[in-house]
């Protein structure tokens, strides 16, 4: 059951009142409560309620929070204190340096399920260092956050994940900046507000780490790859269906249950004997795999492949991949400037789905690629 505004106010007013009577005693329980994104704020409050002077340092330390409402908590929290005769360094009260809280970004590629993980890590409170890891849809934006504390140096980490596949699966992790990693979340919101879909609760500790300003305003291959020099050059379209050997293509699909009524018509067709010389199955087939594009290749569908090819795109430019990089912007592209959106690139792909599955007497389920650190 949803907690009431009045239930909320309560328990404020208790924690409050227990620090009042605890002082100095309650500090660790607060400190411990501003791991809960929910209480937070209210653990702040509290914490110049207790009157203690081993409540400056933690207070200092909020005060310089990249959140802006952990700052003026943690300000407020700390004038409560100096107003109760606590000696506080006033030059310790400077506001934030430029220093950003994000210390890195890492992407992986995308799963079957148009899905992809994004690792922030980031300054936690008191000076910690923690790894937020958020799941993206290329359809329904977040989907998953998850957290832990960093025990080795990032720098550390950032080696062996960028270095060295990740466990069971040839695929590896790609360095963003990590303000292009933060356009991805926000892009990943807006799409959750399109689905209808609403943001995990635990994205609230995500979000206050998103600096105010976006300076992308297009995916970051762009930066890279001029979209007329891939319209120039026709050969880039045309070769696109390649992007399926990739590896970190290989796994991408379409939707499972849109594609399975086409997968168990095409085993019907591969399944009956032929019995004239023009091997009437394959015209069937190619007539299948028409009316599938049509229906699996709606807009939605397109804008989320596009999504896909777009950021993957980036990775291949990243690791020195310059031709898959100009394909895949150039398969973007397409997608969704044609009223059809069929390229060589998407009729492999349906090709692949419905066929390939029904070949190997396989259902659309297949391994991810995606891996959770």
């Amino acid at each position: 059951m949803p907690v009431t505004g009045a239930e909320r106010r309560q328990a404020a007013g208790d924690l409050m009142s227990y620090a009042r009577e605890a002082g100095a005693a309650a500090v660790p329980q607060l400190l411990a409560l501003l791991e809960e994104p929910a209480q937070r704020l209210e653990a702040i409050h509290a914490l110049g309620a207790t009157h203690s002077p081993a409540a400056v340092a933690p207070l200092r330390a909020l005060a310089q929070d990249p959140d802006r409402a952990t700052r003026k908590a943690a300000r407020a929290a700390l004038h409560r204190l100096r107003s109760a005769g606590v000696a506080i360094e006033e030059e310790r009260l400077a506001p934030p340096g430029p220093a950003s809280p994000l210390l890195g970004a890492l992407a992986s590629p995308f799963d079957r399920a148009g899905s992809q993980l994004v690792r922030l890590f980031v300054r936690g409170p008191l000076g910690s260092q923690r790894e937020l890891v958020v799941e993206l849809n290329a359809w329904t934006g977040v989907e998953g956050v998850g957290r832990r504390d960093l025990t080795r140096p990032v720098a550390e980490v950032f080696r062996e994940a960028t270095t060295a596949p990740a466990a069971g699966s040839d695929l590896r992790w790609f360095a963003l900046p990590t303000d292009y990693a933060a356009h991805l979340l926000r892009e990943a919101m807006k799409r959750n507000t399109v689905a209808g879909a609403g943001l995990p609760v635990e994205f609230t500790e995500v979000a206050r780490f998103l600096p105010e300003d976006d300076p992308y305003a297009e995916p970051l291959v762009y930066r890279f790859v001029r979209p007329v020099e891939v319209k120039l050059d026709p050969t880039l379209l045309e070769s696109a269906g390649a992007l399926l050997d990739e590896p970190e293509l290989a796994a991408i699909g379409l939707p499972p249950a849109r594609v399975a009524p086409f997968q168990e018509e095409a085993r019907r067709l591969l399944g009956t004997p032929r019995l004239v010389t023009l091997a009437p199955n394959e015209v069937r087939v190619a007539g299948l795999l028409q009316r599938a594009h049509r229906a699996l290749l709606d807009l939605p569908t397109r804008q989320a492949l596009r999504t896909i090819l777009e950021e993957t795109a980036a990775f291949f430019w990243l690791s020195d991949r310059r031709l898959a990089a100009r394909r895949a912007v150039a398969a973007a592209l397409a997608l969704t400037e044609s009223e059809s959106g069929e390229t060589p690139f998407s009729r492999r792909l349906v090709a692949r789905e419905v066929l390939g599955a029904a070949a190997s007497g396989e259902g659309a389920a297949r391994t991810s690629g995606l891996w959770v650190p």
